[in-house]
């Protein structure tokens, strides 16, 4: 008895949310995500992934959601879970740069470098003016020990308009200075 009056307040709740949402002109799921992005900016990372969690039970494909968890898995030390949710999001929106760049920091935390790589080389695929990428690519190459692919990558970085100076700490540490 008790678990049938906790899923009749649930669907009183949902109903309540659905009814909300479409007053403001979102969807229920559009407002579980806004609210997981509101969380997450102020450093509720575990309620925010509580939000976005409900966001994908109501829309299973907000790619966004998954990629927006999954970084907050990534906060967390949860680097399974952020990594699924990545590997969701890429797998409904392939064509998004930002989603292989996510789960390539990941793996590069991890310290899986090939990894890290082939989600990076994707990304750049996919937006080959997105200076960040190739920084963020030129540092894998680093670690690989592949100091000419690391150069090129930060010279195409300074060419899409990065300044150099700021990337001087990267420079260094590229070429062990």
């Amino acid at each position: 008895m008790r678990l049938m009056s906790r899923i009749a307040v649930g669907a009183v709740a949902a109903a309540a949310l659905v009814a909300s949402a479409a007053c403001d002109g979102m969807s229920a799921a559009e407002k579980q995500y806004d609210d997981g992005v509101q969380l997450q900016a102020e450093n509720k990372t575990d309620e925010a992934i509580v939000a976005y969690s409900e966001a994908i039970s109501l829309d299973p494909t907000m790619a966004q959601a998954y990629n927006n968890r999954g970084f907050a898995y990534h906060q967390l030390g949860d680097y399974e879970s952020a990594i699924a949710d990545y590997d969701v999001a890429i797998r409904i929106q392939p064509e998004v740069a930002l989603f292989y760049n996510n789960r390539a920091g990941v793996h590069q935390t991890m310290g899986e470098h090939e990894a890290a790589l082939l989600d990076y080389d994707e990304a750049v695929r996919l937006s080959p003016n997105d200076a960040d990428l190739y920084v963020n690519r030129a540092g894998v190459h680093a670690r690989m020990g592949n100091r000419a692919a690391a150069q090129q990558d930060v010279e195409r970085a300074v060419e899409l308009g990065v300044d150099r100076a700021s990337l001087q700490q990267t420079i260094d540490a590229i070429f062990g200075r």
